[in-house]
C-alpha cells in the first residue's frame, strides 16, 4: 500500500520538476515592467519549513508567502492587473510604448495609460467601466487597478458574500466614486450571468479571470501571467 508519505514526496518532485520547467523559462519583461510600477511593489518573502520536509522526507519545502503582495491578501493582482491593462491599452490606443523596451512591447506606462485615458474622457467620449463578479479577491483586485487608472469598477457578489470582504472590496474605491460594490441575491454563476450582460453594454468591459466560448481574450492575456508568476512570484 502506498503511504501518505510516498504519495507526497512523488507529488512534492513532480511539483518541483514543473517548477524547474517554469523558472527556465524567460518571463514576459512586459509583465514585470507592469508589475514594478505598481504601488508597494516589493519581494514577497519565502519560508523554509524544514518540519515539514522531514515529515514528508524530502529535501527541502518552502511556502511563498503572497498574504501582503501589494498590500492585499492575495496573489490575484497578478493576473488582474495585467488583464486590466492590456483590456484598457486596446480601448484607448496602447500600441506604442513610451519607456524602456519592455514598455514598447507591451504598450504605454501605467501613468501613460492613465493619461489617454483621461484625455479620452476630456474629448468628450464615455467614461470606461469594468466589471466583474467576484467571491472576494479577484474582485478587490480588478478594483484596485481601477482605481489606479481612473476607471469606474463595478464588482458583483454573491449573497453569501460576508460584510468584511464586501467592504474589503469597497475600500479600494475610498474617497471616490470609482468602486461599486453590488451584492446580489445570487449565487456565483447568478452574478457571472448578469455580469456578462453588463460587459455587452459599449461603456463597459468585462474582465474575469474564467473563460468561456466567445469569451477567451482577457483570460488569454491573464493567463501569461499566472503561469509566468515565477518571473514575478520569485520576488
Amino acid at each position: 500500500m502506498t503511504s501518505v508519505r510516498d504519495r507526497a514526496s512523488r507529488a512534492t518532485k513532480s511539483d518541483t520538476k514543473a517548477a524547474t520547467s517554469h523558472s527556465n523559462s524567460t518571463p514576459d519583461p512586459a509583465i514585470l515592467f507592469l508589475h514594478t510600477q505598481l504601488p508597494s511593489y516589493a519581494a514577497t518573502p519565502l519560508h523554509d519549513l524544514p518540519d515539514l520536509a522531514r515529515e514528508w522526507g524530502v529535501g527541502h519545502v518552502y511556502l511563498k508567502d503572497e498574504s501582503t503582495r501589494f498590500g492585499l491578501p492575495s496573489f490575484k493582482i497578478l493576473g488582474a492587473s495585467w488583464a486590466v491593462y492590456r483590456a484598457l491599452s486596446e480601448i484607448v490606443g496602447g500600441d506604442d510604448g513610451d519607456g524602456d523596451a519592455a514598455s514598447r512591447s507591451s504598450g504605454p506606462s501605467l501613468e501613460g495609460l492613465k493619461q489617454r485615458i483621461r484625455t479620452r474622457e476630456q474629448r468628450g467620449e464615455a467614461r470606461i467601466g469594468l466589471v466583474t463578479a467576484s467571491a472576494g479577491n479577484w474582485g478587490r483586485a480588478v478594483a484596485r487597478m481601477g482605481r489606479l487608472l481612473g476607471v469606474r469598477v463595478l464588482v458583483l457578489v454573491p449573497g453569501s458574500t460576508g460584510d468584511e470582504t464586501v467592504d474589503a472590496i469597497a475600500s479600494e474605491g475610498e474617497g471616490s466614486d470609482e468602486v461599486e460594490v453590488c451584492r446580489l441575491d445570487r449565487d456565483y454563476d447568478g452574478c457571472l450571468d448578469l455580469a456578462r450582460r453588463k460587459g455587452d453594454e459599449a461603456e463597459w468591459t468585462l474582465v474575469m479571470d474564467a473563460s468561456w466560448e466567445g469569451y477567451e481574450r482577457i483570460p488569454q492575456v491573464r493567463q501569461p501571467t499566472c503561469h509566468n508568476n515565477l518571473g514575478t512570484q520569485t520576488d
